[in-house]
C-alpha cells in the first residue's frame, strides 16, 4: 500500500507506508514535501510537517499583530493582476506621470506667464480692435441713428468681459496656489458676467470718484495747464490703484464685500514694499495705455490706417501686461497670506 499525494507544483507523487506523517524531496522541483499520515483524524498521531499549501493557507489566515493591521489599514495591499510566467505578451506601459507645475519663486518668472495665452490674448486684442474702430466709423457715419453704435457697444464691451475673464484667471489661479499653465474660463456665459459684475462693482465701491472727478475737469477744465494735467492724472492714477487693489480683495475669499477701503488697506499693508507694483507701476501703465488708445482712435477717425495697428498694439500690450500684474500680484498674496 502507498500514500498519494500531490506537489505543489502539480506533480503527483507516491510514498511507503513507513514514510507517513515524514518529509520527503519533490523530484521536479526539488522542494520539501510533507507525507501526509495514515490516519490524519485520528487522537494522538503526530502532526505531519506542512506541505508548502498549508503553509501559504496558514500565513494567510493567522491573526496579525497590532502594528502589521495599522500598516495594512493605512498602506492597503493592492490585488496583482494574474499573469502566467510563461507569457509572452509584454507588460502594459505605465501611464507617463505629470509633474505638477510649481508655483513661481521670483517676479520675473511671472513674465513668462502671459505667453502661455498668447493665442487667446493676442485673438481678444484683434477683435477689440476691430469692434472699437467699427464703433468709431459707426458713430461718423450713423450719428442720427442710435442702434447700429450701441448695438456695437454692447458687442464689444462682451467681448471685453471675456477677455478680462480670462486675464482674471491668472489671479484666480495664482491665488489658489496653482502653477503657471494656461487656465481660461470656460465657454459659457456665466464666467465673463460674473467678472463683469465683480469689475463694475469694484470700480463703483470707490474708483468712480476720483475717475468723475477727472473726467469733469477735463471737460469742464477748459484750458488745461501743466498743473490742471498733473491733477487729471493723479486723480486717475489713483482710481486705476484702488480699483486694481479692489478686485484682488474681491478674488480672494470671491465676495464682492471684501472690496472695500478696510480689505484694500490691509491687502496694502500686508504686501509692504510690494505694494509699489499696484500702487505706482500699474496704474502708470494704466495711464500710458489709455492715453496711447485715444491717440489710436483719434488717428482712426482721421480715416488713417496706423490707427487700426496703433490700437491693436495697446489692447495686446494692455492684455499682456494686466496678465502678468495680476499673476505677480496672485503669487505674493498667496506667499504672505496669514
Amino acid at each position: 500500500m502507498s500514500i498519494k499525494f500531490i506537489c505543489s507544483c502539480g506533480k503527483h507523487l507516491r510514498a511507503r507506508d513507513e514514510m507517513a506523517a515524514r518529509r520527503s524531496m519533490c523530484p521536479r522541483c526539488g522542494a520539501p514535501v510533507g507525507v501526509p499520515s495514515l490516519r490524519p483524524t485520528h487522537p494522538g498521531t503526530p502532526v505531519a510537517p506542512l506541505t508548502p499549501q498549508e503553509r501559504l493557507r496558514l500565513n494567510r489566515n493567522k491573526p496579525r499583530s497590532a502594528s502589521e493591521a495599522l500598516t495594512t489599514a493605512i498602506f492597503p495591499t493592492l490585488p496583482l493582476p494574474a499573469c502566467s510566467p510563461s507569457s509572452n505578451e509584454p507588460s502594459p506601459t505605465p501611464k507617463a506621470y505629470r509633474r505638477r507645475r510649481q508655483l513661481e519663486q521670483h517676479w520675473y518668472e511671472c513674465l513668462a506667464y502671459p505667453f502661455l495665452s498668447r493665442n487667446v490674448l493676442v485673438s481678444f486684442a484683434l477683435v477689440l480692435s476691430v469692434g472699437m474702430g467699427s464703433i468709431v466709423l459707426a458713430l461718423q457715419s450713423f450719428l442720427q441713428s442710435r442702434f447700429p453704435w450701441i448695438a456695437g457697444v454692447v458687442v464689444v464691451g462682451l467681448i471685453l468681459a471675456y477677455a478680462y475673464s480670462t486675464v482674471e484667471c491668472a489671479l484666480a489661479s495664482a491665488l489658489a496656489g496653482k502653477g503657471a499653465a494656461s487656465y481660461l474660463p470656460t465657454w459659457s456665459a456665466a464666467d465673463p458676467l460674473k467678472s463683469g459684475v465683480r469689475w463694475l462693482f469694484c470700480f463703483v465701491a470707490g474708483p468712480i470718484v476720483p475717475t468723475s472727478l477727472a473726467i469733469y475737469l477735463w471737460i469742464y477744465g477748459g484750458d488745461l495747464t501743466a498743473l490742471d494735467w498733473a491733477i487729471v492724472v493723479e486723480l486717475g492714477g489713483v482710481a486705476a490703484a484702488y480699483w486694481f487693489l479692489a478686485i484682488i480683495c474681491a478674488n480672494q475669499r470671491n465676495r464682492l464685500r471684501d472690496a472695500n477701503p478696510v480689505r484694500v488697506a490691509q491687502l496694502v499693508q500686508r504686501l509692504k514694499y510690494r505694494a509699489i507694483v499696484p500702487v505706482l507701476i500699474a496704474p502708470a501703465l494704466a495711464i500710458a495705455h489709455v492715453l496711447l488708445g485715444l491717440s489710436a482712435l483719434t488717428a482712426l477717425a482721421q480715416h488713417v490706417f496706423a490707427g487700426w495697428l496703433l490700437l491693436a498694439g495697446c489692447l495686446c500690450s494692455a492684455l499682456f501686461w494686466s496678465a502678468f500684474f495680476f499673476r505677480l500680484l496672485g503669487v505674493w498674496c498667496y506667499c504672505t497670506k496669514p
